[in-house]
């Protein structure tokens, strides 16, 4: 799950780069703009350049936020789409997007793959510090993951894209005949980029310090882990070859991201928070009540369970305001008018599970009853998320 983080992050501008402005969908490379504003030594060489560029990939990755779930869940079985939605949902749910529809901007993903372009072009990797250490490659390792997982978002949403790995600083350069990768391109040519600095850098990460919510060194979270868009990139392959060994190399970058996240051979956190039932303690029900446990919104800690976040402004007029919680949940914010809920085959999946509560010595197991009423039966997290009711207005009835 990608969890949208909605709190303000720092305010650096990544002015190097041109964004490559698109019309529409068939035209990814319109420039809007002659103007080319460029540094007469382009090498990012000193440390302040470095982060300054990060995150203006950072920045630009903001965009694609609330469209990354959006594009994942409404054009899937798992969600409805409501009467008050916007027509822009309700076009993206019926597999229908013109190209004025707000979610269907791919010169977003370009913005975000010049920039990672631009960086991966000029920064100095072999250079080393007085302990000869390298200074860059963990910021080159990360932007070369986003760049990887974008162009994967992007060939998932499109199909058959340009393709272009060097930056575009002029509308000349931009005017090239691309070549156009597929799913399949774009999968294995990722593979062969990412897996020469999995030894070493897989699991480095850009140490920025704390970051408002980002607490004690999670600065992390702001990036890609390179196992994960590995196995991503393996899985997806596969299943277009059918490779049984790709299979198993996406499951193998998946499970060294668990076992090495936190260092080698170290435990992946896993919360404790849980919903127990009992009989005979119920208020709504004579039978079957909730006794125990909670779940809430994880802290951004390093030792959360979230692997990414991409973080947003908190003010809705400051440019990339996540409108997620207005569209999934009913508030005052949206005038109570939700516009994306649960379908019917969502409470079928959660309210099928068996839900075992395991007895303090280790030795005895307990199994819900199946048909319990308020979603208490099943993957009780239904329960906890979802609660449907109404209020009348006394006024109008």
């Amino acid at each position: 799950e990608l969890r949208i983080m909605i709190t303000k992050i720092y305010k650096f501008i990544f002015a190097i780069c041109v964004v490559c402005g698109m019309a529409s969908c068939s035209d990814f490379f319109d420039q809007e703009s002659e103007h080319v504003i460029f540094a007469e030594e382009n090498h990012l060489d000193n440390s302040n350049d470095s982060i300054y560029s990060v995150i203006g990939v950072l920045n630009k990755l903001q965009a694609i936020a609330d469209r990354t779930v959006l594009l994942g869940e409404v054009r899937g079985d798992l969600v409805d789409i409501t009467a008050t939605a916007n027509s822009d949902l309700r076009d993206m749910s019926l597999f229908d997007m013109g190209d004025d529809n707000r979610y269907n901007q791919p010169r977003d993903y370009y913005a975000i793959i010049n920039n990672c372009n631009y960086f991966i072009e000029n920064v100095d990797t072999a250079m080393k510090n007085n302990r000869n250490e390298y200074i860059f490659m963990r910021e080159y390792t990360a932007i070369k993951a986003i760049r990887a997982w974008t162009y994967l978002q992007l060939v998932l949403n499109y199909g058959s894209v340009p393709f272009v790995t060097k930056p575009i600083l002029s509308k000349l350069e931009a005017e090239q005949n691309f070549p156009k990768y597929d799913l399949q391109a774009i999968c294995q040519y990722f593979i062969n980029d990412l897996m020469p600095l999995t030894d070493r850098w897989a699991n480095e990460y850009p140490q920025y310090g704390n970051i408002r919510d980002l607490r004690d060194g999670a600065s992390r979270l702001l990036f890609f882990p390179v196992n994960v868009v590995l196995g991503d990139l393996n899985l997806w392959l596969a299943s277009i070859t059918g490779s049984k060994a790709t299979y198993q190399e996406a499951a193998m970058r998946y499970y060294k991201y668990i076992s090495q996240r936190n260092g080698d051979n170290s435990s992946y956190p896993i919360g404790m928070s849980y919903y127990a039932w009992e009989s005979g303690s119920s208020t709504w029900d004579s039978t079957w009540g909730i006794i125990s446990g909670d779940w809430s919104d994880e802290e951004y800690g390093p030792n959360t369970e979230l692997i990414t976040i991409i973080a947003g402004d908190s003010i809705r007029a400051e440019g990339n305001y996540s409108e997620l919680r207005n569209l999934f949940y009913s508030r005052e914010e949206n005038d109570y008018h939700v516009s994306i809920v649960p379908s019917e085959n969502l409470f079928d999946l959660y309210e099928s599970q068996d839900n075992c509560v395991v007895g303090a010595s280790g030795t005895t197991y307990s199994y819900a009853p199946k048909d319990l009423t308020r979603h208490r039966s099943g993957d009780l997290r239904l329960y906890y998320s979802y609660d449907e009711g109404e209020r009348t207005d006394r006024l109008t009835g």
